[in-house]
């Protein structure tokens, strides 16, 4: 009776988890610059849901799974952390073309005093000084909206990272209990996966 009651809570347990990454991916989708790969990604997770849904009855647990496991959250967190890398690198690009534009900002009003300044030129002369500056002013404002777009895509994958990061704490966490549970013998074996890293093929356990 204990068993089945625990085997109960374990399929609420795994709607839930299933769930969770579900609303996960739908919030993944609105992602500007990740947006292929990212449905790209939710493709191979349900594919691969439905394969381990179709194993769950054929398979047993066994004690390696969870170094196997562990190895593998390690390399996903290895690749996260790679990621962040490049983020930060971004961002700072992004910091100095910005910098780069403010510069060129006040160089066109520096420009401008200037060409006021200078009134013995010719009004056509002015004329067209001032409409080539307002040429490169609209082009610079054009390349300012490209660079806080291309900020918000990177604020947007960090938000991605923190939620990778939640949800392998809670797969840890659903490894260490189902250890605890096997090793005082008050549950029986059942199968174990979570999910591979990108790019690995499901393995049967």
């Amino acid at each position: 009776m204990q068993v089945e009651k625990m085997e109960k809570t374990a399929g609420r347990e795994g709607k839930i988890l299933r769930r969770e990454r579900r609303q996960i991916v739908l919030k993944s989708e609105w992602l500007m610059e990740e947006r292929m790969a990212v449905r790209e990604e939710k493709e191979n997770v349900q594919n691969w849901a439905d394969e381990v849904k179709v194993k769950v009855e054929e398979v047993e647990v066994k004690g390696e799974e969870v170094e196997r496991v562990r190895a593998q959250l390690a390399k996903e967190k290895e690749l996260t952390e790679g990621k962040i890398r490049k983020m930060e690198k971004e961002k700072e690009r992004l910091r100095k073309a910005r910098k780069e534009v403010e510069r060129n900002r006040v160089w066109m009003e520096r420009e401008r005093m200037e060409i006021n300044r200078l009134g013995q030129e010719s009004m056509l002369k002015r004329w067209r000084d001032e409409d080539s500056l307002a040429n490169q002013a609209k082009l610079l404002d054009i390349k300012n909206r490209e660079i806080e777009k291309r900020e918000k895509a990177i604020a947007d994958k960090e938000w991605m990272r923190k939620e990778l990061e939640r949800r392998k704490e809670e797969r840890e966490a659903l490894v260490n209990e189902r250890q605890r549970l096997l090793s005082m013998g008050r549950c029986t074996p059942l199968l174990f996966t979570l999910r591979p890293p990108r790019g690995t093929p499901l393995q049967q356990v």
